[in-house]
């Protein structure tokens, strides 16, 4: 067979361009045979051969350490090429991109490194949460120092002239013994709302101590049973990392109470080498997979563990209780 020049300076262009594409690419026949790779793509997989040693070679065996996109390639092979996109797969200490799509008599697999993006994702998110955090401390102090002296200072002086209400009528002496009681209550409010702003205990003496006090409170309304294990944390975690596996602590307990209808929840504390897992179960009445994605409250569990670079992993069906695991890495 023989190519005039066109031809080849045609095949020259392209091979020209998949060479200085911005990321990897590596086309397949339709055995899953690879026909061409590019640099970035070999660099992108952590792989020793050349691009010429890789033609050939089936991608199955390829990317065979990266079960996802193993699985995922195999699949789509199988399903005569359906197009595919995996996000964020963590390999070789970088987050890439996987995409898949159908050409002429094959694929063709694009491999991009978004690690910088989420970097910035996870800054971005850090930053956010750690401003909401600020402001919660801020409206701590605010109804702290200014709003609860001057209940108390109201109390105090409804308290100086409470024996004086025995000469009003039986009316107005009802008006102020309920008034009383109402001031009281108030004051009783800022303080749980002041306590869940910043919790104190936590600032003074960490998270095992906090969420120990967090659990008594709820068994002290006897509505729901919680026991809560400590599994091998006996030293202080960084304040960040405490405050957010304790307001995902929080948020999940809150969950239960409102919507799960339970009798139980466990809630477990495990200190591993290199991270931190959160354990909880409830024996409540669950949930559907799909509403996972769809719940606020649960959508700020994961973005709490996603700004620490943790995961969450949740399991529900109806009936049957819910899971949750949190993981957190205890290298920043």
């Amino acid at each position: 067979m023989t190519y005039d020049k066109e031809h080849i300076d045609n095949h020259e262009f392209l091979l020209s361009v998949i060479e200085e594409a911005p990321y990897g690419l590596i086309a397949i026949d339709l055995d899953g045979v690879i026909t061409i790779a590019n640099d970035q793509s070999l660099q992108l997989l952590n792989l020793e051969n050349s691009a010429a040693e890789l033609a050939g070679m089936n991608i199955v065996e390829v990317i065979a350490e990266i079960e996802a996109v193993k699985t995922k390639v195999s699949n789509c092979l199988n399903k005569k090429r359906k197009k595919f996109d995996l996000e964020e797969v963590f390999y070789n200490e970088s987050y890439l991109t996987f995409r898949g799509r159908k050409i002429h008599n094959g694929m063709i697999i694009t491999i991009a490194d978004i690690s910088t993006i989420k970097e910035a994702k996870h800054a971005a998110l850090s930053s956010l949460l750690e401003g909401q955090e600020q402001e919660r401390k801020r409206l701590a102090r605010e109804i702290h120092d200014g709003i609860g002296p001057i209940l108390s200072t109201l109390k105090m002086n409804l308290s100086n002239i409470e024996g004086d209400v025995e000469n009003l009528s039986h009316e107005l002496g009802d008006k102020f013994r309920k008034s009383y009681e109402m001031i009281d209550e108030a004051a009783n409010d800022l303080r749980s709302i002041s306590h869940n702003l910043m919790p104190k205990v936590l600032s003074d003496f960490g998270l095992i101590d906090a969420l120990e006090t967090l659990c008594e409170k709820i068994n002290d309304t006897k509505g729901i049973e919680v026991s809560f294990i400590n599994s091998g944390l006996y030293e202080r975690l960084d304040e960040v990392t405490e405050l957010a596996l304790y307001r995902i602590a929080q948020e999940l307990i809150n969950n239960t109470l409102k919507y799960a209808q339970a009798n139980k929840i466990t809630l477990q504390i495990i200190r591993r080498e290199l991270n931190i897992q959160l354990m909880y179960e409830d024996d409540g009445k669950g949930f559907s997979p799909e509403m996972v994605s769809k719940g606020i409250g649960l959508m700020n569990i994961e973005n709490r563990a996603k700004a620490l670079a943790g995961e969450v992993v949740i399991d529900s069906h109806p009936e049957r209780g819910m899971t949750a695991t949190i993981e957190i890495p205890l290298n920043g």
